[in-house]
């Protein structure tokens, strides 16, 4: 990965060490106080995402190193991946799969998520 600078590309929340940097607060974290905030931080980073090996590209994302202690979600995750669009990315930021839509990698701009831990696939 490479980290993304302070140079005005992407709408950094700080820059440390001349490093771009964001910060997401929510609520719904808590599950027993659903109205209690909490906030996610980090490095903002570029790579690439790839599928398969037709399907990467480059893409820039922030890694969390700080949490607020009531983030209970991610008691039990092991990993985020964002879907909003670059119309509400705090950095600016397409998503990886606008990405491989803008890179005609997909036919349509769709993308759907199916989980099911009864059925392997």
């Amino acid at each position: 990965s490479r980290k993304i600078a302070c140079d005005g590309d992407y709408n950094c929340d700080s820059c440390v060490a001349k490093q771009c940097h964001f910060s997401n607060s929510y609520e719904t974290c808590n599950l027993t106080d659903p109205t209690q905030p909490c906030t996610v931080s980090g490095p903002v980073y570029k790579d690439f995402f790839t599928l398969s090996s037709k399907l990467s590209v480059p893409v820039v994302f922030g890694a969390f190193n700080k949490q607020t202690k009531n983030f209970q979600q991610f008691y039990v995750i092991d990993g985020v991946m964002g879907f909003a669009g670059l119309s509400v990315s705090n950095i600016g930021a397409y998503t990886p799969f606008e990405k491989l839509y803008q890179a005609k990698k997909l036919e349509d701009d769709i993308f759907a998520v199916c989980m099911n831990r009864e059925e392997p696939y």
